[in-house]
């Protein structure tokens, strides 16, 4: 993890992989950013792959994909999640 600053933030998920999931938030977060996030009672550990801006919302937004590194609570609702959104 860079640094040791902690922000805390909500994001809308727009799409879950294999390997990620993506994400649509209020801030830029550079490639190679280490996040944690929290979806339904998944615990998720990632790094932050591409982060572009949604120009066509009517607000600043941002799309943010990450790899997943490790799911640290919520293994069962991970794999339901990535089962439901691969069809």
């Amino acid at each position: 993890m860079r640094g040791s600053r902690t922000d805390h933030e909500t994001g809308r998920l727009v799409d879950v992989s294999e390997g990620g999931l993506c994400f649509v938030g209020a801030r830029y977060l550079p490639p190679g950013t280490s996040v944690n996030i929290e979806v339904e009672d998944c615990r998720l550990v990632g790094e932050v792959r591409h982060c572009r801006l949604r120009e066509y919302a009517a607000h600043v937004q941002f799309v943010t994909g990450v790899r997943v590194q490790q799911v640290l609570d919520g293994q069962e609702s991970w794999t339901g999640l990535m089962k439901t959104q691969l069809g």
